[in-house]
């Protein structure tokens, strides 16, 4: 019979797995049929990268308490949509957003992977950089969908992280048995090296 440890371990890695087996959709928005909103939500869950990040902050803020679990209900959508409103209304060129975004999850991976006691202020500012990096980078993909239905995208996206940050942090702070912080632990440490990947596969791209 297979232990607790072991299923949570394989749970994790087929999760890694499969996320970075996703095609990217960093320069499209795939068009649901049903509204600029699910396109948000369906440009998301389509992006591997911006999965990857919000699930190690989800881990690291759930692992430091119900403080910053709580902040983090409300930092993140706010920091992502913001930013991704700046990414659609500046002129500036598009620019790739793999390798900063690699580096996140890879950093953000590694903090959870070492359950350091951070102070939830850091956590914060952890998610308030990551979250507008990468919303950002959404909000200049999401240009050639037209700036109403772009706004209405990312609110799609910023529901989206509510709803997963208000579940997934719930779940994190019951998981107290030694194993499930173990399990957790592992999480981070397949994310940071998720993030390594990316980070690696990109610079290979942009190098080839």
């Amino acid at each position: 019979m297979k232990s607790p440890l072991r299923q949570w371990i394989r749970a994790s890695l087929g999760l890694v797995v499969a996320l970075l087996g996703a095609t990217r959709a960093e320069a499209h928005v795939i068009a649901s049929g049903m509204g600029s909103f699910y396109d948000g939500i369906g440009h998301f869950f389509l992006s591997p990268d911006d999965v990857l990040a919000v699930l190690a902050l989800i881990l690291l803020a759930g692992m430091r308490g119900s403080a910053a679990s709580t902040r983090l209900l409300f930092t993140l959508p706010v920091a992502w949509a913001g930013a991704g409103v700046i990414g659609l209304l500046t002129t500036a060129p598009a620019l790739s957003g793999q390798i900063p975004s690699a580096c996140s999850i890879l950093l953000l991976g590694l903090l959870v992977a070492s359950d350091l006691p951070l102070a939830t202020w850091i956590v914060m500012a952890l998610a308030l950089i990551a979250g507008g990096l990468h919303g950002y980078f959404n909000g200049q993909a999401m240009r050639e969908a037209g700036v109403n239905p772009a706004l209405i995208q990312l609110a799609g996206v910023g529901f989206t992280l509510f709803v997963l940050v208000l579940h997934l942090t719930d779940w994190i702070q019951k998981a107290r048995r030694p194993w499930m912080r173990i399990v957790l632990r592992v999480m981070g440490s397949w994310l940071g090296a998720a993030g390594l990947l990316l980070l690696g596969w990109s610079l290979r791209t942009r190098g080839g």
